[in-house]
């Protein structure tokens, strides 16, 4: 520790408001300037201060408000040197190399700086301490609640909850064979995650309720009857009426759509593969537009609350701020799992022909072929990407940017050996031509002589 002289020290007192102490009536200076070992000390009556010190090249270090129980003053306090500035260590006409050096230099000072002050001025002080503790590290919680409430669908949540009360029963679908069914998507027979699938008695009565997992997997073991299956998920509909007259479809099997289905032996296991057709909804390119940047914003927001909260935790070390933080990741993670569905790693580049720039914001619609259905939409990010997860099927990919041509490109799944596939060919848009302005054509002569001006 290197005291610090020359520093001034000036003495606050709460009268009403705060005011410079009055020290002449106790027969003292106030403000002092500190002697070479930085000392200094005050004889004062009972009340509340605070201490202010100043000095150039120094951080102002204004203490805490403190109430004196004694007559002494005389803390020890930190003076924070100023870090250089970046432009101050840059020598004009030093080489390169040296002038990088400083400003690494500099830049390791400023960054020592700021966590010097965050750890005296922040971290150690009570009143931060306490605002951060009831009311910043609470809210950003309510914030995290309220992102997770609205970004997950009531829906999704009860059929999270099912399959964690069911899965253990899906486990035993993994014996022999393929010893469990799959609700999937008739149009790109992709598996329909966290679906709700209800068995019924054809009586009414309902036996059992689940959910599938990722790869739409679901199985009921049942007792010898006759039974019936519904299916439920925001976006879909049950039974499929793409599908309807189809008793398989690609590597599907057994199709189900509301057929009793008989069970002759206790342990029989019910795994009939279950198409559900998706709901046609085709978005406003304003509406896409705006969603994409409410994901992002519930994102940040989702994962900001979670790292203060840690954060808050790391540094005041309370019992109920690791409780709070356990359940902020749950949150997050709950988040992740629901309102952020599954996207495959490889992108493709929507791109301006001439120029080979990326669009950013385009329109990205992808359309099943057969039944001219509009499956998913996507605006481009920064970089122009996209991509869509999709089955064995035949695609045709939209692209729409205002101020260019539309594109349509074909694509074909449907002879991959894969279950899914990722949609990601790199298209390009052509700038839509400005219309030419044409002169109008001059007036033939008239054959009338001119009238001269009178």
């Amino acid at each position: 520790m290197v005291p610090v002289s020359d520093a001034v020290v000036t003495l606050y007192r709460r009268i009403n408001d705060w005011v410079v102490w009055d020290a002449s009536q106790y027969l003292q200076v106030n403000p002092v300037t500190t002697p070479n070992d930085g000392s200094f000390a005050y004889m004062a009556p009972q009340g509340e201060y605070y201490i202010e010190v100043k000095k150039e090249g120094y951080r102002t270090h204004n203490t805490p408000a403190f109430d004196l129980t004694t007559e002494v003053i005389n803390p020890e306090l930190e003076l924070i040197k100023l870090p250089p500035s970046i432009i101050d260590v840059i020598v004009p006409g030093a080489p390169i190399i040296e002038n990088l050096g400083n400003i690494a230099n500099a830049l390791g000072a400023q960054g020592a700086y700021i966590t010097k002050v965050f750890q005296n001025e922040v971290v150690e002080n009570p009143d931060v301490k306490s605002a951060a503790t009831n009311f910043v590290v609470p809210a950003a919680a309510a914030i995290t609640t309220a992102v997770v409430a609205t970004a997950v669908q009531a829906t999704s949540l009860i059929g999270y909850l099912y399959f964690l009360l069911t899965q253990p029963l899906l486990l035993l679908g993994r014996r022999k064979r393929k010893e469990f069914g799959v609700v999937f998507n008739s149009l790109t027979k992709l598996p329909v995650d966290l679906a709700i699938i209800r068995l019924f008695r054809t009586n009414g009565k309902l036996v059992r309720t689940s959910a599938t997992d990722k790869q739409g997997r679901y199985a009921f073991l049942v007792d010898p009857g006759e039974y019936r299956i519904e299916a439920s998920k925001q976006g879909y509909t049950f039974p499929s009426q793409y599908l309807k007259d189809k008793k398989e479809d690609v590597q599907y099997l057994d199709l189900y759509h509301g057929e009793t289905i008989r069970a002759g032996e206790k342990g029989a296991i019910i795994t009939a593969n279950v198409p559900m057709d998706p709901l046609d909804i085709v978005k406003s390119t304003r509406r896409l537009y705006w969603e994409s940047i409410g994901r992002k914003l519930q994102s940040v927001l989702a994962f900001s609350g979670v790292i203060l909260t840690l954060i808050a935790a790391l540094l005041y070390r309370l019992p109920w701020l690791w409780v709070l933080t356990g359940v902020q990741i749950v949150l997050f993670l709950l988040f992740r799992r629901l309102a952020r569905p599954k996207r495959p790693k490889n992108w493709g580049i929507i791109y301006d022909e001439k120029t080979k720039k990326p669009i950013p914001f385009a329109v990205a619609r992808i359309v099943e072929t057969q039944y001219n259905k509009v499956l998913e939409s996507r605006v481009t990010d920064a970089r122009g990407r996209y991509n869509f997860l999709v089955g064995n099927n035949k695609y045709v990919v939209t692209v729409e940017k205002p101020g260019y041509e539309a594109k349509k490109a074909e694509i074909d799944l449907s002879r991959q050996g894969k279950d899914e596939g990722v949609v990601d060919m790199d298209i390009p848009m052509r700038e839509k031509s400005e219309a030419k302005v044409q002169t109008p054509p001059a007036p033939p002569p008239s054959s009338e002589p001119p009238v001269k001006p009178t």
